[in-house]
């Protein structure tokens, strides 16, 4: 039989919450991006929905920019490709359309 390992205790005092734990990862993730990245060859897929236009926006308040935002747009009609192509002007990315 395998044991389950145990997770640590948490430490004492208030408990973060969930939005502090998620921006704390997010704002991490952005320095390690910035430090380990070159911005004149940094670049970001953007789908136009909320998720990468928040990334998009918390970037931009975290000093991080990117040369291209690439967005892959389906078929003729791709819903999401104006939310994409106004979210890279608004933060003034050069901005890129794949169409398949």
């Amino acid at each position: 039989r395998r044991r389950r390992r145990r997770s640590p205790a948490p430490p004492p005092g208030p408990r973060p919450s969930a939005p502090s734990l998620l921006r704390a990862h997010l704002s991490a993730s952005l320095s390690e991006i910035s430090s380990s990245t070159v911005a004149s060859t940094r670049c970001i897929i953007l789908s136009g929905g909320v998720d990468t236009s928040a990334i998009l926006a918390a970037s931009a308040s975290a000093g991080v920019t990117y040369a291209l935002a690439v967005t892959v747009s389906v078929g003729p009609t791709c819903p999401d490709l104006p939310f994409a192509s106004d979210a890279a002007s608004r933060f003034g990315v050069a901005h890129k359309v794949v169409h398949v």
